[in-house]
């Protein structure tokens, strides 16, 4: 059974060493060897080395300074290994995956489980002060803190947290080990997949925005019959809002992660290991392939389609369809190195208006 106490007894965050940390994760590679028993008791900042800390290089600059810092193990990028000098008091391990490293030890290793932290000391698995439908399952290690609601014929598979004051509507199916946090709402039949994350705020399945309109001005709303499918480690970020299909699904892969404050319109479908950063809006109907990768934000217009492998910088504003994978920016859209040069002939347009109506006045042309 994993609990939020189970999980947080295994952790090692007083007794990790360096030789620990090597064996845990097969993507480091010794380099220099000072202290293998050194215990680790802390990430640090590349800025801000201690002794007994781990710190993972990403600016070339920085490896010099935290060796003068004498930072207890640091873990550097493959392609800066030529920078590191001999006879070193530190130890050094090098990675060609750093970034992903930090990111595992962080998780699993030096960062408390904020959510499992609400659970610490309780007896009961489902809170006193939470409302659960009797027809509705929490399955084995599964936590529901005080004031969540739960209606009829919802699955909470084991492992799952549900945070304060979460409200998870009728026929919703979350998968296992998912953390749903405090103020989060799962509206009716959403199916969320394994280990997937709802961040406060976040509103999965809400109804979508649509209006049948008369001649005389009345706007009727269309009810919205279909779901919102997330597929496995999903990560929705705080205040996003995900939309239900007006009669079929909005869907969302596996892997994709969405950062706070974006808004996903019914019926749209996003593909596989998505990055997609604050801002973020999409209009109904549109379909993303995968390893979508975009800047903040980015407007995606309504019924288009955007292939697999697609970046899209910051502030972009997509009109039309992207068949092609590659890199784009602006407004109107264009690839990347174009829509740069628009953008900075863009902030000088005054100028050169100036400068032409010099020229056609010096040639006499009459425009």
């Amino acid at each position: 059974m994993t609990s939020g106490i189970v999980y947080l007894a295994e952790r090692i965050l007083d007794m990790m060493t360096v030789k620990e940390l090597l064996k845990k994760y097969d993507l480091l590679t010794l380099h220099t060897e000072a202290n293998l028993n050194l215990k680790l008791t802390s990430l640090a900042s590349e800025n801000s080395p201690t002794k007994d800390s781990l710190v993972f290089i990403s600016k070339a600059e920085s490896v010099e300074k935290a060796l003068k810092a004498g930072a207890g193990c640091l873990v550097v990028p493959e392609a800066h290994a030529t920078l590191i000098p001999d006879g070193l008091s530190s130890n050094v391990l090098t990675s060609s995956q750093s970034r992903v490293v930090m990111a595992l030890s962080s998780k699993e290793v030096f960062a408390k489980d904020k959510l499992a932290e609400q659970f610490e000391g309780f007896q009961s698995e489902i809170s006193m002060a939470a409302i659960v439908h009797p027809l509705s399952h929490v399955g084995e290690g599964a936590k529901i803190g005080p004031n969540v609601f739960v209606g009829k014929e919802v699955l909470i598979d084991d492992g799952t947290l549900v945070g304060t004051s979460a409200v998870i509507q009728s026929g919703a199916k979350i998968g296992k080990n998912c953390r749903i946090h405090e103020f989060a709402y799962i509206g009716k039949d959403s199916v969320i997949g394994d280990n997937c994350e709802i961040f406060p705020h976040a509103a999965i399945g809400t109804e979508g925005y649509g209006y049948a309109s008369t001649n005389t001005g009345e706007h009727h709303p269309i009810p919205h019959q279909g779901k919102v499918v997330l597929g496995r480690s999903v990560h929705v970020g705080a205040g996003t809002k995900i939309d239900r299909g007006t009669f079929e699904e909005t869907r969302i892969g596996d892997h994709t992660k969405i950062d706070n404050l974006c808004h996903i319109a019914h019926n749209c479908i996003i593909g596989k290991s998505a990055l997609i950063t604050a801002g973020f809006v999409i209009a109904g109907s549109s379909t993303i392939g995968d390893n979508f990768v975009t800047g903040g934000g980015v407007v995606v217009g309504g019924h288009l389609s955007i292939t697999d492998n697609v970046y899209l910088a910051g502030k972009s504003v997509v009109h039309k369809s992207i068949t092609k994978p590659g890199q784009y920016y602006g407004y109107p859209l264009k690839p990347l190195k174009e829509g740069l040069r628009n953008n900075a002939a863009f902030g000088n347009l005054a100028e050169m208006r100036k400068t032409l109506s010099k020229v056609v006045k010096h040639l006499g042309l009459d425009l």
